[in-house]
Parts: structure tokens; sequence; C-alpha cells
């Protein structure tokens, strides 16, 4: 259907003000208002705010482990280059490699226990 309605609305000019308007129970205005309410409807950011509109106790916990997983990462990749590059020993570069991605993992695993915090709450 969408289709259908996409392909009579290219071949339109660009010059006019076009619109598809889709019924999906039918055309009451009070339920179709209801449900653009719906589709709009933000959840938020991934730190979230709770139902009633308040910052996520967890939000900032939560930014900390996206952060460890960045910093993780960037440790791994620094290490990696400066050894493949041989301007550290490569001891040192798996050293740091290693090092980086204990650090990723501690933030992947902390991450993803908020997670499940979130959705047995």
């Amino acid at each position: 259907m969408l289709a259908i309605g996409g392909k009579l609305l290219s071949g339109l000019p660009d010059t006019a003000e076009t619109g598809l308007r889709i019924w999906l129970i039918g055309p009451d205005p009070k339920l179709q208002a209801k449900i653009r309410e719906l589709a709009s409807y933000s959840y938020g950011t991934s730190s979230g705010v709770d139902q009633k509109g308040a910052p996520n106790p967890w939000g900032l916990r939560l930014s900390g482990y996206e952060f460890a997983v960045s910093i993780g990462i960037g440790v791994a990749a620094i290490s990696a280059a400066l050894a493949g590059d041989q301007r550290i020993p490569i001891l040192g570069g798996i050293a740091g490699f290693l090092a980086g991605l204990l650090i990723f993992a501690s933030g992947r695993a902390g991450g993803s226990q908020m997670d499940a915090m979130e959705i047995h709450s």
C-alpha cells in the first residue's frame, strides 16, 4: 500500500505540496489523533527518563560504562597501532592491547548489567 502511495506521489512535480493519509482502523479523527500521538512519542536517550519525566537515576552510571567502553577501545587501538609501527616493543603493545580489552570488557559487562536491571524492574 505504501509502495503504491509512493508511486503516486513521485509522479507529482516537486513544487506541489502533497500528503498521503493512511487510516489504520478507520477515519475516526479522535482515534487517528491518538495513533499519531503514540507514533510520535519519544522514549528519551540511552540514559533515558522515567515515566514522570525525571532524569533516570542510573543515567550517570550508564554514561560511565559507555565512557569505559570508549576508553578501552582507544587504549587497545593505540597500543596495537604503536606496536605495529614498532614505536614500542611488541610485548608492550600486547600488554596495552590486553589492558584496553579489559577496560572495554568491564565497561561492556557493566552496561549489560544495567540493561538487565532495567528489564527486570
